[in-house]
């Protein structure tokens, strides 16, 4: 157990989290409180519920939507369940959403809502 907690500290020395606290703030007022939004993003939205002060529910990650996925249904019919009754779709993880190429050719298809250094959102109510 030593090593490991050496190991973990060594990464939180090594790294500055400084941009973290207004990065988050950013995503948090790119969208209204009240707004209902799906998210691809990291720590399971934590930081974007500390920082942001914006509560999301989750699209799965790719491993997630592999292991809970029916092979006889079509993506699309997933998109449209999880996505039902959301008004916009929020990625800060990119490295997930290119690993899910169905997911990102849906959401070509709607305009994007508002975007920044390290986020998406799209726009759900438009269709």
């Amino acid at each position: 157990i030593g090593y490991q907690a050496y190991a973990a500290r060594s990464v939180l020395v090594a790294e500055s989290f400084r941009h973290e606290p207004a990065f988050w703030n950013e995503v948090g007022e790119a969208f209204p409180s009240d707004a209902k939004v799906i998210a691809l993003t990291q720590d399971y939205g934590y930081r974007l519920m500390l920082y942001g002060w914006r509560q999301v529910d989750l699209w799965p990650l790719a491993t997630g939507l592999s292991e809970t996925r029916n092979p006889d249904r079509d993506f699309a019919e997933d998109f449209n369940d999880l996505t039902a009754g959301k008004d916009y779709f929020l990625v800060t993880a990119f490295g997930q959403l290119d690993k899910q190429p169905s997911l990102k050719k849906i959401l070509d298809t709607y305009p994007i809502a508002n975007e920044g250094d390290g986020f998406v959102l799209y726009d759900l109510r438009s269709k």
